[in-house]
């Protein structure tokens, strides 16, 4: 939804009923803009930015002016018959879509993410805030007996690790990187692959690994001590942590409760 552009935004607002406690800022012919609208128009500014516009009279009036040329552009096209155009007709039932998604996902997720559920989130998953940072190289394959094979053509006297990689790994950058995934934290990885990685000791190799991407093989080859933060310098990460989990549940739920078939011929060949 915070993808949406503002013009967007304000061509739903303007479409949306007038509520009955609303402030009539302006009007276009007999059409009221209200506080609601404008306010709708801008739902993605949040936090300190939400308060500077709050704070700057030339902003906010720009703000109504937005809203002004919206319905202005809108009652032109109504005007002109667009409202029957094929694409227009598209587009309404796209964003409508995008907007039904997003509106229920919010009314799912936000209720459990309480200050209290978000601490509760911080205290059994503290690993995953951790600075420290695991250096590694990777070859990815799709079968574990590749894999297999792999770990050990890396363990041979004199192998080079990165020699292997660059011909064997699915990797599509392992012809620019080696398989050198250089250093990342626990939260930059899938959880099976940083589960493993840093259990892993400096120059240790490892595998296979299995992850949605396949087999990997993985080579440790500098470790970067960090330190597990205290709760008020993460308190909003892991506030979104805490919703990327939730709405993962709430997707492989409805996954589980519906009927959900993929045509893997089709899906192989379809482009942009």
């Amino acid at each position: 939804m915070r993808k949406l552009s503002t013009f967007v935004l304000g061509l739903l607002a303007i479409a949306a009923p007038m509520a009955a406690n609303a402030s009539v800022l302006a009007k276009v012919g007999d059409k009221p803009i209200t506080d609601e609208m404008v306010r709708s128009e801008y739902e993605t500014i949040t936090g300190d930015q939400r308060k500077a516009v709050n704070d700057d009279a030339a902003t906010r009036r720009n703000m109504i002016e937005n809203a002004i040329n919206a319905e202005l552009l809108v009652q032109a096209a109504k005007k002109s018959g667009l409202e029957k155009d094929e694409e227009y007709q598209r587009a309404v039932e796209h964003f409508q879509r995008q907007y039904l998604a997003s509106r229920f996902m919010q009314k799912a997720v936000e209720p459990k993410l309480s200050k209290g559920e978000v601490k509760k989130f911080f205290e059994a998953n503290k690993h995953f805030f951790d600075t420290t940072q695991v250096c590694a190289y990777h070859i990815v394959v799709q079968e574990e007996k590749d894999a297999e094979k792999i770990l050990a053509q890396t363990k041979v006297k004199g192998a080079k690790f990165e020699e292997i990689a660059k011909k064997n790994s699915l990797d599509p950058s392992v012809q620019e990187n080696k398989g050198n995934l250089g250093c990342f934290t626990r939260d930059r990885m899938v959880p099976e692959f940083a589960a493993a990685a840093f259990n892993m000791r400096k120059g240790e190799t490892k595998g296979p690994v299995h992850t949605m991407y396949g087999y990997h093989v993985i080579k440790v080859y500098d470790i970067k001590a960090g330190k597990v933060p205290g709760y008020d310098e993460v308190e909003q990460q892991a506030k979104e942590s805490l919703r990327t989990k939730l709405v993962s549940e709430l997707i492989n739920d409805l996954r589980a409760k519906s009927s959900v078939k993929v045509d893997e011929s089709e899906a192989k060949a379809f482009k942009l």
